[in-house]
């Protein structure tokens, strides 16, 4: 069998046809797979900036965010028993909560009110446990949300 001139040319063109092809491929591949590694990546960040979860912090209450942190997987008994249950009480027992979820202002000048409202009952639950101390602690993390003189408006009696 002899190859004519054509049959070369037709093979030629076959094999860069078929070169270029693989070199789309790869590239197109080779994109993807860019694509994903980012995705991946930028998930984790949002999934670490959230403490774990995709899922926005802001569209959570500061109680919220705060009862995950000491009730949930790594509990603080004393900062959940003693503050958390019953400021998430107090918040359920006036109704606003979906009213507040969106509003860190207003989630915020709740929290004080709350904390006011129960200011003695937690302390003395506080002081049962021999943990006086954590009154000014978690008046210190609330400060986090919003450092304008909480501390003050918070420590004047009711």
């Amino acid at each position: 069998m002899t190859l004519t001139f054509t049959d070369v040319i037709a093979i030629a063109l076959a094999v860069i046809i078929i070169g270029a092809i693989v070199r789309f491929i790869s590239r197109l591949l080779l994109n993807i797979f860019i694509v994903l590694v980012i995705l991946v990546v930028v998930g984790y960040v949002i999934a670490s900036k959230n403490g774990g979860s995709i899922v926005s912090k802001k569209n959570k209450t500061i109680v919220e965010q705060m009862y995950e942190k000491y009730c949930g997987k790594e509990r603080d008994e004393v900062k959940c028993d003693c503050i958390l249950q019953p400021l998430q009480a107090e918040i359920e027992a006036a109704g606003v909560l979906e009213e507040i979820r969106n509003n860190q202002a207003k989630s915020l000048q709740l929290v004080i009110k709350c904390l006011k409202n129960r200011k003695t009952e937690i302390q003395q639950c506080l002081h049962d446990k021999n943990a006086d101390n954590l009154w000014d602690e978690f008046i210190l993390e609330i400060r986090e949300f919003n450092p304008s003189s909480l501390q003050k408006t918070i420590n004047t009696e009711p």
